[in-house]
């Protein structure tokens, strides 16, 4: 005797409630695979794979979060990686373009990572340290090969004299500020200590770099709820 129709549904969702987790951890590695092969694929062709894996993740959440491959949001987003993926090839979408277009200010995420530099500096500077020194244990401590301390304080005066156009990277600077003033002697020490910690353990690097692909796995199937596959056979 044939499967009802309803039989045939109930058979479907049932596999659905295994499958669907393992999709979405699929998903999960493969933007985590994105972004830590980024120096070997390139910037553009890791945020295209990144930006798939995402749509991934908006596919196989559960219900009510998820969406489907038809959805105008999804579609949207998937728009997103079609306009990268122009850019390979000459093509620039009409997103990507602007009236400013000459413009060669430097990008907000490269004042952003410039603005941490300089966050460092101002802390050692308002503990007390002279700002030549800071800008040298800085340096040292944010592994930055081929930049000067001339550079790092240049940097620092963008800052201090407004002339950084992104919005973001000078808000973040102001808070910076703001917050250092509010910190007394003690809680500068302890704000550097901890400072000193992270660079000995690495993190200015990333946290996420030091990550290992054994710890990524653990997290992921606490997470999900489900055991991954053998680490040893990522590749495959």
């Amino acid at each position: 005797m044939s499967e009802s129709l309803e039989e045939k549904r109930k058979a479907f969702e049932e596999k659905w409630k295994v499958h669907r987790p393992l999709l979405l951890q699929r998903s999960l590695i493969e933007f985590r695979e994105a972004y830590l092969k980024r120096s070997e694929t390139g910037e553009r062709a890791a945020y295209i794979e990144a930006v798939r894996a995402l749509l991934g993740v908006l596919l196989y959440l559960e219900e009510p979060l998820n969406l489907s491959d038809e959805d105008p949001a999804y579609m949207w987003l998937l728009d997103l990686i079609r306009h990268l993926e122009d850019l390979n090839v000459g093509v620039v979408a009409p997103v990507f373009r602007c009236s400013t277009w000459g413009n060669k200010a430097l990008s907000t995420a490269e004042w952003m990572a410039r603005q941490w530099i300089v966050y460092d500096i101002e802390l050692l500077h308002a503990a007390g340290m002279k700002l030549e020194p800071a800008a040298r244990r800085v340096i040292r401590g944010h592994k930055l090969h081929g930049v000067s301390e001339k550079q790092v304080l240049s940097w620092r005066k963008e800052f201090k004299k407004g002339r950084v156009v992104n919005q973001e990277a000078p808000r973040l600077y102001e808070d910076g500020m703001a917050y250092l003033k509010r910190r007394s002697a003690k809680e500068l020490q302890r704000d550097i200590a901890k400072l000193f910690d992270n660079w000995a353990a690495g993190e200015a690097k990333g946290a996420n770099e030091l990550l290992s692909w054994n710890d990524w796995w653990r997290r992921l199937e606490a997470a999900v709820g489900l055991p991954g596959p053998n680490p040893q056979n990522k590749g495959g």
